[in-house]
C-alpha cells in the first residue's frame, strides 16, 4: 500500500471510484452524496490536499486532508485538528482494514505538527461506515447541519452530518 498525492492525470480514475462508491451507498444507505464536482476535485489536487492509496499501482482509495473545516465543524473547528474529507474506498477493498491503515498513516503524517485530533464526518446513515469509525477509535462528537453553500463539493442541502473524532 502506498499513499501519495493525487495527480491531475488521476482525475478520471478518481471520479470513477467516487461513482462506484456512490452506487454502493445508494443500496446501503438512505442518504448519500448525489454528485461530486470535478472542478473542486482539481482544486484539491492543485493545492496538494488530496491523497490516493494505491495497491499494485491501482487507486483503491482517495481522501483529502485539511487543517480547518469550519463549513462542517463550525464552532468545533480548531487549529489542533486534521480533517479527513471525502474519503472513498473501492468496493474491492476491505473497508475496515484500509481505513485503519489510513488512520495510522495520518497519525505518522501529522506527527511533527501540533495535532491532537483527527476528525471525520459522514453524511450517510450507513451503519457499516460508522461501525468502522468506532473500530478505529473514533467517538461521536455531535451533529452539524449543512447549509447550501457554494463551497460544498457535494450537492447536499440542509442535512445533518454526524461528526466523529479520534484523540491522538
Amino acid at each position: 500500500m502506498e499513499v501519495e498525492h493525487t495527480l491531475f492525470i488521476d482525475i478520471n480514475e478518481i471520479l470513477k471510484l467516487y461513482e462506484s462508491t456512490a452506487n454502493l451507498n445508494r443500496v446501503c444507505a438512505t442518504r448519500h452524496h448525489l454528485k461530486i464536482e470535478k472542478i473542486l476535485m482539481l482544486l484539491e489536487i492543485k493545492n496538494k490536499q488530496q491523497w490516493k492509496v494505491t495497491i499494485n499501482k491501482k487507486i483503491m482509495c482517495v481522501f483529502s486532508l485539511s487543517f480547518k473545516n469550519s463549513l462542517i465543524w463550525m464552532e468545533k473547528n480548531n487549529c489542533s485538528s486534521v480533517y479527513i474529507n471525502r474519503i472513498t474506498i473501492s468496493p474491492e477493498c476491505n473497508y475496515c482494514t484500509i481505513f485503519s491503515e489510513i488512520i495510522n498513516w495520518i497519525q505518522d503524517f501529522v506527527g511533527f505538527k501540533k495535532i491532537d485530533t483527527i476528525k471525520i464526518h459522514t453524511n450517510s446513515e450507513n451503519k457499516k461506515i460508522i461501525a468502522n469509525f468506532k473500530k478505529c477509535g473514533f467517538t461521536f462528537s455531535g451533529y452539524s447541519t449543512l447549509k447550501n453553500q457554494p463551497k460544498q463539493i457535494f450537492k447536499i442541502k440542509n442535512q445533518s452530518t454526524s461528526l466523529y473524532q479520534l484523540n491522538i
